[in-house]
């Protein structure tokens, strides 16, 4: 059986990763799970355009990917 095709739009996955990272609901590991995979998804895609960090400190895994 052939697999249907499904696609997305990367900024919402993007602006959804943002929050969920900006939450207070997440582990620092898992914070660094979805943000290597939507790194992996913004290179792969081209519209990579780097992060910054929510707050300064020692817990850099409070990223915000632009």
């Amino acid at each position: 059986m052939a697999r249907k095709r499904f696609t997305f739009s990367v900024e919402d996955f993007k602006q959804r990763v943002n929050g969920m990272i900006a939450s207070e609901g997440m582990t620092p590991e898992e914070r660094n799970v979805v943000s290597v995979l939507l790194e992996q998804v913004l290179m792969d895609t081209g519209n990579y355009r780097g992060f910054g960090y929510l707050e300064l400190g020692c817990d850099e895994s409070k990223r915000v990917y632009y």
